[in-house]
């Protein structure tokens, strides 16, 4: 039976808190408090990630379809006898668009706002550390 990913991860946290304490003993508390608003942030996200990917299943769906209306040969013939083509093409397009406008919501608050944080707590790190640097 071997170590759990949560357990190395733990493991290394702690070894890391117990090398920086002797560097400057807020940094290890500094750590944990950096960490608590990250472990939030990151489960709020991924809440949003599958929540997006579920609302996004109906739309999805219909892109796979007119997809499917667009590039499949057997269909094609009847798309092209009833002058379906620049229709179905903008149909596609438009979902297309709203689906990905859509997870390119998502992605920005999943990239920008972890960077923000990490650069807030590197930089309150970076001003207790200066003191006691040489």
């Amino acid at each position: 039976m071997g170590i759990t990913s949560g357990g190395v991860s733990l493991l290394r946290f702690a070894s890391l808190a117990v090398v920086l304490s002797a560097v400057h003993p807020w940094i290890p508390l500094i750590l944990v408090l950096a960490l608590i608003p990250h472990e939030v942030l990151e489960r709020r996200l991924s809440e949003a990630r599958v929540k997006g990917t579920v609302a996004l299943a109906p739309e999805r769906r219909k892109i796979d379809y007119t997809q499917g209306l667009l590039f499949d040969p057997v269909a094609a013939k009847e798309v092209k006898l009833f002058g379906l083509a620049p229709y179905l093409f903008d149909l596609y397009k438009s979902l297309f668009d709203a689906a990905f406008r859509r997870q390119s919501a998502i992605h920005r608050r999943q990239t920008h706002v972890p960077g923000l944080i990490r650069r807030t707590f590197a930089t309150l790190t970076a001003c207790v550390c200066r003191p006691c640097l040489p």
